[in-house]
This record gives structure tokens, sequence and C-alpha cells, in this order.
């Protein structure tokens, strides 16, 4: 009995030892909600978390986007390499590649979630997942930007029409 268990064992041993490394690096992004007070500035309709996740999942995982990061971080000589077509390695990151909410408590606002991307090689998992995260940013950057803008507008408007108003009334 004890001979059967050591030849499962070393069995066992011999096959998972054979197995390919894999690596997942992980980077968890918060999203802050707006600063403007709700009753200062009206917004539109908030999409809930899950849907914002989903429109950032398409854009990122977006077959352009993700050549030009094959591109940026050099992932090509991988295609040359293992004679894989840029179509098979896109792909191959849109596999391993994961966006997912860390808590889904917070239903109806963009909270923080997790991308992570498992790879052979532990310093390109790092990176791919680095590189969509920073992606990520950027666009919810520009997001912000535009509704910043937005809001000042709003505000603009808004004091203009107080500073009319309030010059009637003096006039009256």
């Amino acid at each position: 009995a004890g001979g059967v268990w050591l030849a499962i064992t070393a069995a066992a041993a011999a096959w998972v030892w054979r197995l390919p490394s894999v690596y997942q690096a992980e980077a968890i992004v918060l999203v802050e909600s707006r600063r403007i007070p709700e009753q200062l500035v009206p917004s539109p309709a908030e999409m809930d978390l899950e849907a914002r996740l989903e429109a950032a999942r398409q854009k990122l995982l977006a077959s352009a986007e993700l050549q030009a990061a094959i591109r940026k971080l050099r992932l090509d000589a991988r295609l040359r390499r293992n004679g894989a077509t840029a179509d098979s390695l896109v792909a191959q990151i849109r596999q391993n590649l994961t966006i997912a909410p860390v808590d889904a408590t917070g239903r109806g606002r963009l909270g923080p979630f997790s991308i992570a991307f498992r790879w052979d090689d532990a310093e390109t998992a790092a990176r791919v997942a680095n590189h969509v995260a920073w992606r990520f940013v950027q666009e919810t950057s520009q997001a912000r930007r535009f509704g910043s803008g937005a809001a000042a507008q709003f505000l603009s408007a808004q004091a203009v029409a107080a500073k009319r108003e309030l010059e009637q009334r003096e006039a009256a």
C-alpha cells in the first residue's frame, strides 16, 4: 500500500512539475465619484457599475487598442518567436485579461475594480495589467475633464443668469 501511495505521489509531482508556470498580475483601480453636489449641478442618469465596467472592457479589449498595447509593450517578439499571428495574440490577451468589480455592494456607483492578467512570464503579466489600468485611468480622466467642463459651463450660465436677474431687480 505504501509503494502504491509513493508511486501515485511521484507521478502527481512529476505531472505538476511539467506544468507551465502561469503568473497573474492584478491592478486595483478606484474611480471616485463626482465632487460637485447633485443639488448644484444635475447629472445625467448614472449607469450602474456593471454597465460602466462593460463599456470600459469593450473599449480596452478592442482589437486596435490591444494591438497598440502589443506594440508599446513589445509583445510582438512573441509573435515572431512562436509563429503566431497578430490576431491570435490579441485573442490570447483577451482570454487572459479579467476586468471585474472588487466589491459588488456599491451597485449603482462606479467603485473599485480589478484588472488581472495571466501570462507565462511574471514581468509581462505585470506590464500588461499596469498598462490596461493606466489606459483605463486615462479614459476616465478624459471623461471627467469633459464632465468638469460641462459643470463649469453650467455654473457660468447660472452666474450670468443670476447677475442679469440682480441687475433687473436693481433697475426696477
